[in-house]
């Protein structure tokens, strides 16, 4: 089978073609590659607030943190487990409640799962800390939570998001 030649426009359209090619392979390999400085600036927000979840709590949900509280959230959050050893009334269960929701809202589709020794428990962080405290606290995180369950088999918060925040 033998080709036909390219009429003008078709060689036209094919250098076209060739040149957003280069300057394509160009772009991304100098990292300029995005469909907009929008997108480019919600990749290096996600990014920077991914490793820094405490200025994610602060800077974007508006908690107001104290010192202890900055230094446990960035420290649940670089290591894969965490263990808090502490005295009464030391908001162990708020710090909880709070680097679980910045988990659901950063991590789009993840599932965290709260435990304690019975469900009454681990349904007070949801009914308690975070529709009580966190929600009024902070009204742009009562804004990103499209559904909270709380029947008494199944305690949910479900995110805009796709993720949610389960006690059981």
């Amino acid at each position: 089978m033998t080709k036909r030649p390219l009429s003008k426009d078709e060689k036209r359209q094919e250098r076209m073609r060739k040149k957003l090619y280069e300057r394509t392979k160009k772009e991304i390999a100098q990292g300029k590659y995005f469909e907009s400085k929008r997108e480019e600036n919600v990749i290096h927000w996600c990014t920077f607030f991914r490793r820094n979840i405490h200025r994610f709590a602060t800077n974007y949900l508006g908690l107001k943190l104290y010192l202890y509280q900055y230094i446990v959230l960035y420290l649940m959050n670089i290591s894969p487990v965490a263990v808090l050893v502490c005295a009464r009334a030391f908001a162990k269960s708020w710090i909880t409640t709070c680097y679980a929701c910045c988990i659901c809202l950063l991590y789009p589709n993840s599932k965290v799962v709260c435990t304690a020794l019975t469900k009454k428990q681990a349904s007070l962080l949801i009914k308690e800390k975070l529709q009580k405290e966190l929600m009024k606290a902070s009204p742009r995180l009562a804004s990103h939570i499209k559904e909270i369950k709380t029947s008494q088999n199944e305690v949910e918060v479900i995110f805009e998001n796709g993720s949610s925040f389960i006690a059981c």
